[in-house]
């Protein structure tokens, strides 16, 4: 054989690089495409699309790291190209499979059942449909209602989002993983109920909840406890809530928006309710933050309260040391309150705008009795409603304790603070550092008294002569007082202006 001359072996070495690249992007090309067709996990209750729909069981994994998903004849499919097909590159069982044991997570509590759920939990996976229409309405009936949504009690009558979302918080709660969705969807008159003692539910969403009904329940809540014993084994539950939107489009209805009775370091965020008769109710919901939400058109805002159950008292069930902070509560012509706080010590309103067409009280704090109920914090919160809170912009109903008024706002005529002493105590409130107040419109008074101690710190346009205090005050106007601090009695008042 002749050799072969250098510009025949530079030839041939071109052609055979040029032959492995064409078969190493071959190779490529199908995993990708078979990469590209296997990339959706599907599961069991989840809303299968495609016109075979076929029935889904055990769920596995293979080595190579692509979820696939196993039929009740044992064939391997994939979801491409809007319908479902055999996977012909991975046909086979998973089941047997060496190494495929544990894939799906770490082993859960006993009695747990969670291994074939996803980390996230969407309503949509359970056939959500986005649509006001009940199961009647899309041709279901009730043998396919008790397979897919089984242990809810779910009819044909009944809005199919809701059962959507029923199922979802449940699988979220019990399986301890994350729940997300985003649209709006259609619950009408129904509740989604947490499992009782689910210890953790964690939402982020950006849905809109469309709710109707005159009943008074909630929409997103809990079951009550039996008695206060259940309580305290609820109080370690916890909710997490984020972006949720909830309310009626066509006017006031009486439902509450969130209501899930007793947890511990309960976070809601960026909560939106709509023309609701409550938007949050907390009880016995202790070290709770409820920040950046907001009421619009609601008689009433965010009530933070004592348990309402058997054996709940002003002393055992409260929601103590919380927090709301950055709300907005924008009036509607017949609202009640903005923030409601009974039977609670240790709240703060922090940085909030009460403002809209009416209110009676912004800020409602009442010991209701309580020995145990002894401190308040309101700072830097405005006064906006146009027609001034028609009560007080702060009530208080105190049987001894402290409450702090400090850098506060009012647009518009009312009382800043109405202060009532209970069973002869001398609850003291003290009002630091106010930017701006428009005093009550029929009297021109600031303050109304019964029975308190005042201290008036360095508030702006309110006092230019400390001995002009007791002229801010209605009702039982307190004496002004020039000893020092603990020499003065009973319902005195305090002052320290500013230097000018």
């Amino acid at each position: 054989m002749k050799p072969q001359t250098q510009e025949q072996v530079s030839g041939t070495f071109c052609a055979l690089v040029i032959i492995c690249i064409i078969a190493v992007m071959m190779a490529i090309s199908t995993m990708q495409v078979h990469a590209q067709t296997t990339k959706r996990y599907w599961e069991r209750h989840m809303y299968i699309p495609g016109k075979s729909k076929p029935t889904f069981t055990p769920t596995g994994k293979d080595p190579e790291g692509l979820f696939y998903t196993i039929l009740n004849d044992s064939t391997n499919w994939i979801y491409a190209n809007g319908d479902w097909k055999i996977d012909t590159i991975k046909n086979k069982l998973a089941k047997g499979d060496k190494g495929d044991k544990g894939d799906t997570g770490p082993q859960g509590p006993p009695g747990a059942s969670t291994g074939s759920l996803p980390s996230v939990i969407d309503p949509d996976n359970y056939g959500a449909i986005h649509q006001d229409k009940t199961f009647a309405q899309i041709g279901k009936d009730q043998a396919y209602i008790n397979q897919k949504y089984p242990g809810i009690g779910a009819t044909v009558n009944d809005p199919v989002d809701w059962a959507a979302w029923q199922m979802a918080v449940n699988d979220a709660t019990n399986g301890k993983k994350l729940f997300m969705a985003w649209g709006d969807f259609w619950i009408r008159d129904k509740k989604i109920t947490k499992p009782k003692y689910g210890r953790l539910l964690k939402m982020i969403t950006t849905s809109y909840l469309n709710v109707t009904g005159s009943d008074g329940s909630y929409v997103l809540g809990c079951e009550k406890p039996t008695d206060n014993s259940d309580a305290n084994q609820m109080v370690d539950n916890c909710v997490q809530i984020d972006g949720l939107e909830i309310g009626n489009r066509l006017g006031q209805i009486n439902r509450v928006g969130i209501d899930f009775g007793p947890t511990y370091n309960s976070v809601y965020r960026s909560v939106k309710c709509y023309s609701l008769a409550k938007a949050i109710h907390l009880k016995f919901q202790l070290n709770t933050e409820v920040s950046n939400c907001t009421a619009e058109n609601c008689i009433s805002g965010w009530i933070t309260d004592m348990g309402d159950w058997p054996g709940a008292s002003n002393s055992n069930s409260q929601s103590n040391h919380s927090s709301f902070r950055h709300c907005r509560f924008n009036g509607a012509s017949n609202s009640d309150v903005a923030f409601g706080i009974y039977a609670c010590s240790g709240w703060g309103v922090w940085d909030c705008i009460v403002e809209g067409h009416g209110c009676k009280i912004g800020i409602d704090w009442d010991s209701k009795g309580s020995t145990v109920v002894k401190g308040l914090t309101v700072f830097n919160t405005h006064q906006e409603v146009i027609t001034g809170c028609t009560v007080a912009f702060i009530q208080l109903r105190m049987q001894g304790g402290v409450a702090v008024i400090d850098f506060c706002y009012g647009q518009y005529a009312c009382y800043m603070v109405s202060a009532t002493a209970i069973n002869g105590t001398y609850p003291y409130v003290e009002v630091s550092h106010t930017q701006y107040w428009v005093p009550n419109a029929s009297d021109l008074k600031f303050f109304k008294n019964d029975g308190c101690n005042w201290a008036l710190n360095y508030n702006d346009n309110l006092l230019i002569n400390a001995q002009n205090a007791t002229e801010k005050f209605a009702g039982k106007v307190p004496a002004y007082c020039l000893a020092p601090v603990g020499q003065c009695g009973g319902n005195t008042v305090t002052v320290n202006i500013i230097p000018r």
